[in-house]
């Protein structure tokens, strides 16, 4: 079920367990974030489109999408400017209340699947190289 027109459905392939997960797991906290119900963890994230909202555009299902775990509001200057990892309403998956990507299939804006589709491209050809001469 999508909350929004531009939501896409995205069927897990890999997540990462990192730090912040690790905190949550020994300590039910990370910083001043505090477990307070049953959370699922995971933010680093990749998988396959399953299925795109009614105002999706440049996503189709079947794509292959890495995702930005950043969820902003798309709606303040810093967003609107192309920064919004400094958005002040900015969440992120797998920090209290957000359930995190550790699950069969999770619901996404095409905003931050396509962010990081077009990033992957720019770059594929330099990880490549980097990859056979040894770096």
């Amino acid at each position: 079920m999508f909350e929004g027109p531009h939501d896409v459905r995205i069927r897990m392939k890999s997540v990462g367990i990192c730090g912040s997960d690790v905190h949550y797991l020994k300590t039910m906290r990370c910083a001043d974030f505090i477990v307070k119900e049953l959370m699922v963890i995971g933010h680093e994230c990749a998988g396959i489109i399953e299925e795109v909202g009614s105002q999706v555009q440049s996503l189709v299902p079947g794509a292959r999408v890495a995702i930005e775990p950043g969820i902003s509001c798309w709606r303040c200057d810093h967003c609107k400017l192309g920064r919004y990892n400094l958005c002040p309403e900015m969440k992120c998956f797998a920090t209290p209340p957000v359930h995190g990507s550790l699950a069969n299939q999770k619901n996404a804006t095409d905003v931050g699947a396509i962010a990081v589709v077009i990033l992957l491209r720019t770059l594929q050809k330099p990880l490549y190289c980097n990859r056979n001469c040894g770096f």
